[in-house]
Order: C-alpha cells, then sequence, then structure tokens
C-alpha cells in the first residue's frame, strides 16, 4: 500500500511541477537503471527521487540536477556491528565505534548510511557501488561530506539531512546546479 501511495504522490507532484496531467506522465530508467520521466517529458530538467521506510516516505525533486534521497527507520539491526565493518571507511567506523551508547550509535549508523545511500543515488550508482567509496567525516552529531571514490566532487555535491520524524533519519544529495530542493515527507 505504502508503495503505491508513494508513486501516486510522486506522480502527482511531477505532474503539478510540469503543469500537466498526472496521467500523461511517462516513467522509465535511465542506463543506470535509475528512474526518471520519459516520453514528452524527458527533456524538462525535472529529475526526483524516492524512498521509503517503515511508515515514512522520502520525496525529492529538482531541476538540471541529480538528487537522491534516503530514509531509514530506527530500529535495531542484529549484528549492527559487522554490518558497520563491511560498509564503512575505517575512519568512519572508528567514530561510530567510539560511540559509548547503542542507541547513539545506531542513530549516527543511519545517519551516515543515509547519507551515504543519497550520494550514490544522486550520481546515479546506487548500492551498485560499494558504500565505502562515498566517505564522510564526523562532524558533530552528524556526518560531513568528504569524497567519492576518493574524488573531492567540488562545490557540485550538496548532502543535506532530511529527518522526517523523531523515529527515522534521512538524507538528500543534489549533483549539479545546487539549488533548495523540494522536499516532501509522507507519514501513514
Amino acid at each position: 500500500m505504502r508503495s503505491m501511495a508513494s508513486r501516486a504522490a510522486l506522480r502527482h507532484l511531477c505532474a503539478g511541477y510540469l503543469v500537466a496531467e498526472p496521467r500523461s506522465l511517462v516513467f522509465g530508467a535511465g542506463e543506470d537503471g535509475k528512474p526518471r520521466l520519459d516520453g514528452s517529458h524527458l527533456r524538462s530538467g525535472l529529475t526526483f527521487n524516492l524512498s521509503h521506510s517503515g511508515r515514512h516516505v522520502l520525496l525529492a525533486f529538482a531541476r538540471d540536477a541529480e538528487v537522491g534521497v534516503d530514509v531509514e527507520v530506527l530500529a535495531p539491526i542484529p549484528d549492527l556491528g559487522s554490518l558497520i565493518t563491511s560498509v564503512t571507511h575505517p575512519d568512519e567506523e572508528a567514530s561510530l565505534n567510539a560511540e559509548p551508547d547503542n542507541d547513539a550509535r545506531l542513530r549516527r549508523f543511519l545517519a551516515l548510511w543515509t547519507a551515504k545511500e543519497a550520494v550514490l543515488k544522486a550520481i546515479g550508482t546506487g548500492l551498485g557501488a560499494d558504500p565505502r567509496t562515498a566517505r564522510f567525516a564526523p562532524d558533530g552529531p552528524g556526518w560531513a561530506f568528504v569524497c567519492v571514490d576518493n574524488r573531492p566532487p567540488g562545490e557540485r555535491l550538496v548532502v543535506m539531512p532530511a529527518n522526517p520524524s523523531s523515529d527515522a533519519v534521512g538524507h538528500v544529495a543534489m549533483l549539479g546546479r545546487v539549488i533548495q530542493p523540494a522536499l516532501f515527507r509522507l507519514t501513514a
């Protein structure tokens, strides 16, 4: 049900941006598999990304820029330590392992994870790429973007938190002409 509702919201919001009938929109995928508008709206410059977890849906829209989002509900993760080792850079792992409180460690890990996934979706690789290639450095309670594949992106990639509620964390990443993205949080 959540998936159908999120796709319906995506269709209606895209139609609103394009001043088009929702049923006239055609969706497809780029060469990298990333969802996009097709047909007569392919050249509109409107990009979007969607993520859902639990009762939360996060949608982001941009013009003439690539966008990626991820949202995750705060829930216990079995064997969190092994997961941290398998998806983080050693510096990120050390920072997470320094957290004395398990709840804070889980929240910081999910904040890092959502930032990594948003970046990988924005650059078009998604989780087909090793998540360790998107690197972050501790920045207070959060994370500051460092690089992807050891190549700093310059000022063209921006990563921002988009936390929908106290029980979920999320991020949005934009690559290209960076403007404030339109974010929508749908809660069932």
